[in-house]
């Protein structure tokens, strides 16, 4: 059983929770999130569907084929409890799922935004907005700025999220709409996540956009840095 949220936990020694100063929640602001259990605001109720090459589907890790492959995956680290999750498969290539190791992903980012108390956010990569569900449990968030390269993505998966008007999507390259956005627009925090598996390759790609957010953006994580930067340093990935 998944650990519920607590805001008395101690900082997590691979989440870097950057610079600025912390804002207390009032009391009835953490009495709300404290119930908050971020396994399950991260997980999406969305229909399956499989048309023109994009793919929404249920599986359930309790089934044998999948548990082979957990078992592999808790080897690495990346286990998930039994259970049934969701996927999203883009011409053949399995872009996310919101499985555990999924979560704990973004759980050092979901965490900041608490914390600080983050009014703006921007991100990078819709995939099935499993963050954007999360970010939408704070009340204090006021507004969520997504960038998408895929317009299926956006039809399909974006409707479910801007019935919601805190949540506005672009639809863009993440590099080319680092351009785009009109003068003096800030966030207070980035998330990026425009690659479908976990590569060494990705770290050149963060960093440019980690730069060109540089001055517009309080806080910036892209997904999995931190992990494939340990995988380099052990010896895994060269």
């Amino acid at each position: 059983m998944m650990p519920e949220l607590d805001l008395n936990l101690g900082l997590i020694d691979h989440i870097a929770f950057g610079s600025g100063a912390i804002v207390l929640p009032t009391r009835k602001e953490e009495r709300k999130m404290s119930k908050l259990n971020f396994f399950e605001v991260f997980k999406v109720d969305l229909p399956e569907i499989n048309e023109d090459g994009f793919r929404v589907s249920k599986f359930d890790t309790r089934d044998p084929e999948w548990a082979i492959n957990n078992i592999r995956y808790a080897m690495d680290g990346r286990g998930t409890e039994p259970g049934e999750y969701t996927m999203l498969i883009v011409d053949g290539v399995l872009w996310m799922s919101d499985t555990n190791a999924e979560a704990v992903d973004h759980y050092g980012f979901w965490l900041w935004v608490q914390r600080h108390r983050a009014k703006r956010i921007l991100i990078n990569g819709l995939g099935m907005g499993c963050i954007v569900h999360a970010l939408l449990a704070f009340d204090f968030v006021q507004r969520i700025d997504i960038v998408e390269f895929d317009q299926r993505v956006i039809n399909v998966i974006g409707t479910h999220y801007t019935n919601d008007p805190r949540v506005h999507i672009t639809h863009a390259d993440a590099y080319e709409q680092t351009k785009q956005w009109p003068k003096g627009t800030t966030w207070d925090a980035a998330w990026h996540d425009i690659w479908p598996d976990l590569c060494k390759d990705n770290l050149p790609e963060m960093k440019r956009l980690h730069q060109s957010y540089d001055t517009r953006v309080k806080h910036q994580e892209s997904w999995g840095k931190e992990y494939i930067i340990r995988m380099r340093q052990q010896g895994g990935w060269r």
